[in-house]
């Protein structure tokens, strides 16, 4: 995330957009969203999915966050900044599963992922004093990680998105996302003729992530990525 007014302060300040607070920590805890259609047009998304980026630093206890806390934005968003500032009303009772996909807190990136709702917080703790890189502790934090939140679909599908990206799944890259209990989950995957692009995909069931590599075809400047069953994805 870059650093702004609005997105890096001291002790996130519950006047301050994408920002979580929380009393008697210097937590800095910040968020941004992505969001993909079922249509294909991601401004104007009328069944949109929305994915969650929330930023951890500066951690000095251990803190819990929940889902009523990440509040779910408008589908008609194109920036992070715009996110930010357009909020409509919470899902009543969202599922997702989170997952640490930078950072110094949990170690290797891309950890295994966790169910996150009201009963399951995602609880980020400070990492030990001796795993605190000394680069970092001169100068006076205690690192940063970056977590990944996204929805579990109606039929228990979860589109992680592409690995070692800031934004997993990004509205330029994937649309037309659609399920049903017959086919599984279909999702359109964007890029240059030729390209390679691996997905990470997963299922409530059993949480193993299962990575697919597409090839971008010149046609259409798109693959399609079909999961039929838990461990049987394919891209054409």
């Amino acid at each position: 995330m870059q650093k702004s007014d609005e997105q890096h302060v001291v002790g996130c300040k519950a006047s301050v957009p994408g920002c979580i607070p929380r009393e008697q920590s210097s937590a800095e805890l910040c968020q941004t969203v992505s969001a993909v259609s079922s249509d294909g047009d991601n401004a104007h998304a009328p069944e949109e999915h929305q994915w969650r980026y929330l930023f951890a630093g500066d951690l000095d206890v251990p803190v819990s966050v929940y889902p009523h806390e990440m509040q779910v934005y408008s589908p008609r968003v194109r920036t992070a900044q715009q996110a930010l500032r357009t909020v409509a009303a919470p899902i009543a009772d969202p599922q997702f599963i989170a997952w640490q996909s930078f950072g110094t807190y949990e170690g290797p990136r891309a950890s295994r992922p966790r169910i996150f709702n009201a009963t399951s917080p995602l609880v980020i703790a400070p990492p030990e004093p001796q795993h605190v890189d000394p680069a970092v502790a001169m100068g006076g934090t205690t690192g940063f990680a970056l977590y990944a939140i996204a929805p579990v679909l109606d039929n228990g599908w979860i589109l992680m998105g592409e690995p070692n990206k800031y934004v997993s799944v990004a509205f330029r890259r994937f649309s037309r996302l659609v399920t049903s209990a017959a086919t599984g989950m279909q999702v359109s995957v964007s890029g240059a003729a030729g390209e390679r692009v691996e997905v990470m995909v997963t299922h409530q069931t059993v949480l193993d992530v299962v990575t697919v590599t597409c090839v971008i075809a010149s046609e259409h400047n798109s693959a399609q990525l079909l999961c039929a069953a838990p461990g049987d994805c394919q891209c054409r």
